[in-house]
């Protein structure tokens, strides 16, 4: 995905993005620093652990929820 996210002790709120590469998929999706994924192709994210293996078993196209800086999705 090209994205790094923030290591937290409560991620109820989703994933917070720590950083995006420059031209990954991440990028290329209008993923910002800053933004929360709560959902990984339909799955709420429970757990850093569990994203990181979504991420492994995903097929090339999913889809996100973000909740941006704002509060918005």
């Amino acid at each position: 995905l090209g994205l790094s996210w923030r290591d937290e002790d409560d991620f109820s709120r989703g994933i917070l993005v720590s950083n995006v590469q420059f031209n990954s998929p991440a990028a290329k999706a209008g993923l910002r620093i800053g933004d929360r994924i709560t959902h990984f192709d339909g799955t709420k994210i429970a757990d850093d652990e569990q994203f990181q293996k979504l991420v492994v078993r995903a097929p090339a196209n999913i889809t996100l929820k973000v909740v941006d800086r704002a509060g918005t999705e």
